[in-house]
């Protein structure tokens, strides 16, 4: 079961109850994560959500699953499987690593025995090795899918990922319950550039081809809304990692998710350079390589596109959403507006300290003026930890999404970067203009200077000038 049917099955009232805690009738209680006097917990029913107002509480805020987590005192995938319980869904019982290590050897065995299988390989061009085949034997879900293995931190085997070989438009993906794992693997500390994909074929696409795989680790995501939080984390903790390349689909759900990535990418590691490769028309990078010579893959890295260079386009779709409008009127009063918020940066920006950049930031649900729907705060927006934390507040406080507030919040500081750079220059001292005299000008002036009585004259005319006595 995936976390997100889990988060629109079981609302946080039943989370709450089940561990005998009842909200009052303004949805607030006493916080369980501190000693706590007066109801300071906020529960929101609507989006299934909660935050602790207290100071002295470190337990923030979060949904459905952060709350089992933190009042159990359990793993993020324990409190998956406690939420999965609650909802009366029995999850398939985990393999240890040493039963899924020899299940796959098994997968890879039942490969070679295939022709079936190899024949889809084949039909899509990849060879790489680690690559098995479900024949039926165990795992129903997986049945009649080429299998591969999702490996955590220490390279292990803990999940696996199936892609039926049956032409079944619609059973074309599986993955096991409690998706845990990366593909093909966590990237190695010392990686400077990284390849993010939309599907494992992808990647596995691209480690046939030694001239991508010496210049860049390749991680896949698990579709285009498939960037889940241990892909959040190698982001965030590769300690040399200089640059993020989105290789997506060549379509408009490819470009949108390269527009919506960008944005957290750029919240979880600022500064990093983002950039995006031009996927021709209707294809994507597997069917690439069954219709064009593999040289194709580093001209189209070559040549791709950093992503301060995109421009918003409007969706090809027939629904038009609203494009984020930066006003700078009033400097003392600038405002931000999305489809979902208004942001006003009140008492305007600093144009001297160009490395911090500290604001007095109000930010309001669109179009509304309840006052419970608002947030007013100080704080220094290239302080990536204290930001994390306002956004977790804030984003409870107006019943909105984090990743809302997060892409907001990286579009606005892009806007008042430009804005800042563009001030900045706009008040530099310009140079006078050095004044350059006609052909006719210089005639005259050389005229008089050679005619007699030169310092006669010039008294005569300083005197026409109204100067006296020079």
């Amino acid at each position: 079961m995936e976390i997100q049917e889990i988060k629109q099955q079981l609302s946080i009232l039943k989370v709450l109850a089940h561990y005998g805690l009842v909200p009052d009738r303004n949805n607030r209680l006493k916080c369980p994560f501190h000693e706590d006097t007066s109801p300071s917990l906020q529960v929101y029913p609507k989006t299934n959500t909660w935050n602790c107002f207290s100071s002295g509480c470190s337990a923030g805020s979060g949904d459905q699953i952060d709350f089992i987590m933190k009042y159990e005192k359990i793993s993020k995938h324990e409190a998956i499987l406690k939420a999965q319980e609650l909802l009366g869904v029995t999850p398939e019982k985990p393999a240890k690593e040493a039963d899924l290590v020899k299940l796959f050897e098994g997968f890879k065995y039942a490969l070679q025995r295939s022709n079936r299988a190899k024949d889809y390989l084949k039909s899509r061009n990849l060879f790489y090795p680690d690559i098995g085949y479900n024949s039926g034997s165990s795992y129903e879900k997986l049945k009649n899918c080429v299998v591969f293995a999702l490996r955590d931190r220490k390279s292990q085997i803990v999940s696996f990922y199936g892609r039926s070989i049956m032409n079944d438009d619609n059973a074309k993906h599986f993955y096991l319950s409690g998706r845990q794992g990366l593909f093909p693997n966590y990237p190695k500390a010392d990686t400077t550039k990284l390849i993010l994909t939309e599907a494992i074929i992808d990647v596995t696409t691209l480690l046939q081809l030694t001239e991508i795989t010496s210049q860049y680790a390749v991680l896949s995501l698990y579709g285009t809304n498939g960037l889940n939080d241990e892909h959040r984390a190698v982001i965030k903790e590769l300690p040399h990692l200089q640059e993020v390349i989105l290789f997506f689909d060549g379509d408009e759900a490819g470009r949108q998710a390269i527009k919506k990535h960008f944005s957290e990418i750029s919240f979880l590691k600022p500064g990093i350079k983002i950039s995006y490769v031009e996927t021709p028309d209707n294809e994507d990078i597997n069917s690439l390589s069954l219709s064009h010579d593999p040289a194709i893959f580093p001209h189209l890295l070559e040549n791709r596109i950093f992503l301060f260079h995109l421009k918003e386009e409007k969706p090809a779709t027939s629904i038009q959403h609203q494009a984020p409008v930066f006003n700078i009127k009033n400097p003392e009063y600038i405002t931000f507006t999305t489809e979902d918020l208004q942001i006003v940066l009140l008492g305007g920006i600093n144009l001297q300290q160009l490395d911090r950049l500290r604001v007095t930031i109000k930010i309001s649900r669109a179009n509304t003026q309840d006052p419970l729907h608002s947030i007013r705060h100080t704080l220094d927006l290239y302080n990536a930890d204290y930001l994390e934390k306002f956004i977790n507040s804030a984003a409870a406080r107006l019943e909105t999404g984090t990743t809302v507030l997060n892409r907001a919040i990286s579009q606005l500081i892009d806007e008042i970067e430009r804005y800042r750079l563009t001030k900045i220059e706009s008040l530099k001292e310009q140079k006078p203009k050095r004044k350059e005299l006609t052909e006719e000008q210089k005639r005259k002036a050389i005229n008089y200077l050679q005619s007699p009585g030169l310092m006669e004259r010039t008294g005569e005319d300083l005197c026409k000038t109204g100067v006296i006595g020079e």
